[in-house]
This record gives structure tokens, C-alpha cells and sequence, in this order.
């Protein structure tokens, strides 16, 4: 009953400021990509809007980026 847990949880219990730094750096990186993703979205709709409104043949290049994704 007393048998002590492996190296490694006591790792994962403990870990090191660099593995935090890291993960939190990790985390902003995945929040600033999923803000460009969301810019790039925003930007799309915008000009397909325009490209609507104006009959313009630039929606046809939109879909086809669209379609590539």
C-alpha cells in the first residue's frame, strides 16, 4: 500500500516554469490563430458583400478559395 508513484507523475504534478511559460505561450499562439481565422471570415463575407453588390467576378476567386480550404 505504500508503494510510491512513478518519476514521471510526480513530474506532471510538479512541472517545471519553462513547461508553463510554454504552455501558456502555446495557448496564446491557438487564440491568436483562431482570431485570424475569425479575421479572415469577417473579411471573406465583407467582400463577397461587395462582390454581390456590384456583380463583380472576385466572388468566383472567394468560392474557389473557400472550396481549396
Amino acid at each position: 500500500m505504500d508503494q510510491k508513484p512513478p518519476k514521471e507523475w510526480k513530474q506532471l504534478s510538479h512541472p517545471s516554469k519553462t513547461a508553463i511559460i510554454t504552455q501558456i505561450y502555446i495557448a496564446r499562439l491557438d487564440l491568436f490563430f483562431a482570431d485570424l481565422d475569425l479575421f479572415i471570415a469577417r473579411f471573406e463575407s465583407s467582400v463577397s458583400k461587395l462582390a454581390n453588390n456590384y456583380n463583380l467576378p472576385i466572388r468566383k476567386t472567394i468560392d474557389k478559395i473557400s472550396d481549396a480550404k
